[in-house]
């Protein structure tokens, strides 16, 4: 306690914030974190995935075949969060703010100008 009162008298308030080489290290590069959100933003083929959509299980079941054996579900999550994706009504990881509208000259993508104000 005695060191945190001698770092306030010396910084004032911004000795209270968490400082640098605090907390776990991250555990994948960000080349391998770019393979997950490459991976992810990819449609999933039926034969070779399994799957018409993507989830965490089915991420996890290919990432792993392909290049990361203990990658985990949460692992993925959150790496896609920090991407600023997010899981969507239709079962599918897109980019927070984005959404596909059907309109009647094919689907369009429409981006929500304040997501980044929405996301606090």
């Amino acid at each position: 306690m005695t060191a945190l009162v001698a770092r306030f008298n010396r910084q004032g308030l911004a000795a209270l914030t968490i400082t640098a080489g605090r907390g776990r290290k991250p555990t994948y590069a960000p080349a391998a974190r770019a393979h997950i959100v490459a991976t992810a933003q990819r449609a999933p083929e039926r034969k070779a995935d399994g799957t018409a959509t993507w989830s965490l299980s089915t991420l996890q079941r290919t990432l792993r075949r392909e290049a990361f054996p203990h990658l985990g579900a949460t692992t993925i999550r959150r790496v896609l969060h920090a991407a600023g994706s997010s899981y969507q009504q239709t079962r599918t990881w897109c980019p927070t703010g984005t959404a596909e509208r059907k309109r009647k000259n094919g689907i369009v993508r429409v981006i929500d100008p304040q997501t980044e104000e929405k996301r606090g």
